[in-house]
């Protein structure tokens, strides 16, 4: 059987219905509120603080701020200034179910937040979720896996999005390193068809050619049955990344870690787009805008009835 990647695919244009691209639609929900954009930035430190996620917030788009920094600075902040969302990642271990108690204490508004763990097909996240579920009112997103086991586990306890994406991250070298991983689409495909109710965000693995990010993928992922996009790539080459000065690492790299015991990940030197968040924004708005014309749709959802073609 091959592993499909989005590089191995390609949609089939139909007949276009609308008058202009700029009229179609490509807004969408995640926690009953209304975004602008299926894409998210990754919830990684070399593409993500708080000033980048302020960014997002004011145009709409989603964001989950990775747990390798001052959480409650975040927390703070974006309670004190009434972000649209507030949108946090956790781990496993008992100094994480210590954070979400003091969450809970202070009376922090979150609106989402994410287990974010190497392989969260695990019993261990169990704690974490029953305290969410109990204690906090929050959509509750798990990642990351890449089985259709994965989503059925997630679905019996009443996950409301899963993370999927494993090994696939510039950044990352966990295929290298351990013989294991996910292949974009095809992984992507058996966890589609098997899910019930639960949302899906494909996490990584938008093809990367000559520097250029290939934004033609998160439809590709749209219409392959996704509901969200994570992607850090896209966002290493803005001007305004943490990136540009420190370089693009991963979460399990050496230097996330602050140390060499299980490193999975890598640093990469990235060059500037020449353009910063605002604008990566707005051609990725644009983009899809265009996308779902090619789509035969007026809206996100349209992508969906896509025909595909390998090649």
């Amino acid at each position: 059987m091959k592993a499909l990647s989005y590089k191995d695919i390609i949609l089939v244009p139909q007949k276009c219905t609308v008058k202009s691209r700029k009229d179609c639609d490509i807004t969408t929900t995640i926690a009953n509120k209304k975004i602008e954009s299926p894409l998210f930035c990754a919830n990684m430190p070399s593409v993500l603080n708080i000033d980048i996620a302020r960014k997002f917030d004011k145009r709409g788009w989603f964001h989950i701020y990775h747990r390798f920094g001052d959480t409650f600075n975040y927390l703070e902040t974006a309670n004190k200034e009434n972000w649209n969302f507030v949108s946090i990642s956790v781990g496993i271990q008992e100094k994480d179910l210590a954070w979400l108690n003091e969450i809970k204490n202070r009376k922090y508004r979150v609106d989402a937040i994410t287990i974010d763990v190497a392989n969260a097909f695990t019993d261990n996240i169990l704690p974490i979720v029953d305290y969410i579920k109990t204690h906090l009112n929050t959509y509750l997103i798990v990642g990351n896996g890449c089985t259709p086991e994965f989503i059925e586990f997630l679905e019996k306890y009443n996950v409301d999005c899963a993370k999927i994406g494993v090994g696939v991250s510039a950044a990352c070298r966990t295929r290298q390193f351990t013989g294991f991983g996910s292949s974009t689409v095809s992984s992507l495909l058996e966890c589609v068809q098997a899910k019930k109710k639960i949302k899906i965000i494909n996490d990584g693995g938008l093809t990367v050619e000559n520097g250029e990010v290939w934004i033609g993928d998160i439809a590709k992922a749209i219409a392959l049955g996704s509901d969200f996009v994570m992607n850090g790539s896209l966002w290493s080459l803005c001007v305004d990344s943490p990136a540009i000065k420190d370089g693009y690492y991963g979460n399990a790299s050496a230097r996330n870690k602050n140390g060499n015991n299980h490193v999975e990940g890598t640093t990469v030197d990235v060059l500037t787009s020449g353009k910063d968040t605002l604008e990566t924004i707005k051609l990725v708005e644009e983009s899809l805008k265009s996308s779902v014309s090619y789509s035969g749709g007026n809206k996100l959802s349209d992508l969906k009835k896509c025909v595909y073609n390998e090649i």
